[in-house]
């Protein structure tokens, strides 16, 4: 599947060419499938779309890092093409990030990083997220290398250097409060990690965004409401499983990004079935924006399978 011609971005993608979506849905349901249990096929397809349009605007951020990387001593966007894109999509996009828009813009979220209290150094992935890596790495969970890995500097000069002092007191109270009760803070310790990092915030519990207060503390010490804040109903269960699914996706849409050639259908490979099982609506989800996959509440999803035939009748 080739980045849609004309589009800069995944809101260009969402106003001139819908039916990529549509697509790119279709092309995933085709190893993939849901629990109908949990979801209708129009709620599958909108948590779905929800998550690619987060992968593919981090594949695109992801391709300009490279990119900057490798310009940074001579050269242009346009000699470091991605495969899944054509010369013509990707020479539009080198014009957009080279435009004066497109710098002001850039300087603008950098100063608004900056002004973040807590910031991270793992870029787009979330400290979740990157929980999530390591444990499928090497097989366990270690929340202070982790944490140290999110929250320390990269280059060489200043190499784990805190990126501020307020993220540097969290983990160095989180391990004391571990070391009293006498308990092992490399595995995440949940009672003494709320505590350490102020408590919870917003209904949320900073560092895992997947928890909610009630998971932890149950209905007997809810915690207390916040102006503006609505409640929950996702059980953890259904939180589990939508972590699963989010996995998955992140997997497929790596291997396509590595393998762009296997991944792509050739014109006859494209053609519709012609059967009466193919009822797919054309028209376009709902594509409301949404930033993180970390913070959003899917509503579909919670389980998927994989590896044969998959769209249900």
């Amino acid at each position: 599947m080739l980045w849609p011609d004309g589009c800069v971005g995944v809101k260009e993608i969402d106003r001139k060419s819908p039916k990529f979506w549509d697509d790119c849905i279709d092309e995933f349901l085709r190893y993939y499938t849901w629990d109908p249990i949990f979801a209708t096929e129009d709620e599958a397809r909108a948590s779905i779309l929800v998550v690619l349009r987060d992968k593919l605007r981090r594949a695109l951020a992801d391709d300009k890092k490279r990119a900057d990387k490798q310009i940074k001593d001579g050269g242009t966007y346009l000699q470091h093409r991605p495969l899944y894109m054509k010369p013509g999509v990707w020479s539009r996009i080198a014009e957009y990030w080279n435009s004066e828009g497109f710098k002001k813009k850039s300087a603008a979220g950098q100063n608004a990083r900056k002004a973040v209290k807590l910031p991270h150094t793992s870029g787009a992935r979330s400290f979740d997220r990157r929980r999530r890596d390591y444990v499928q790495k090497h097989g366990k969970p270690n929340t202070l290398v982790v944490y140290k890995d999110c929250h320390t500097l990269k280059n060489k000069d200043k190499l784990g250097q805190w990126i501020t002092e307020a993220a540097k007191d969290i983990i160095d109270h989180y391990v004391s409060l571990c070391e009293k009760k006498g308990v092992d803070p490399e595995t995440t310790q949940i009672h003494s990690w709320i505590e350490a990092v102020g408590g919870v915030r917003k209904n949320m519990i900073i560092g895992h965004p997947r928890l909610r207060p009630s998971d932890i503390y149950g209905s007997e010490r809810p915690p207390p409401p916040r102006k503006g804040e609505g409640s929950s109903g996702r059980s953890p269960l259904a939180r589990l499983q939508d972590d699963m699914f989010m996995r998955v996706v992140d997997e497929t849409l790596a291997l396509a990004r590595a393998n762009p050639d296997e991944y792509t259908l050739t014109a006859e490979e494209g053609k519709a079935p012609a059967d009466d099982d193919d009822d797919v609506d054309d028209g376009d989800p709902d594509g409301e924006d949404t930033e993180s996959d970390e913070d959003h509440d899917m509503s579909a999803m919670p389980h998927v399978s994989h590896g044969g035939p998959t769209i249900r009748g």
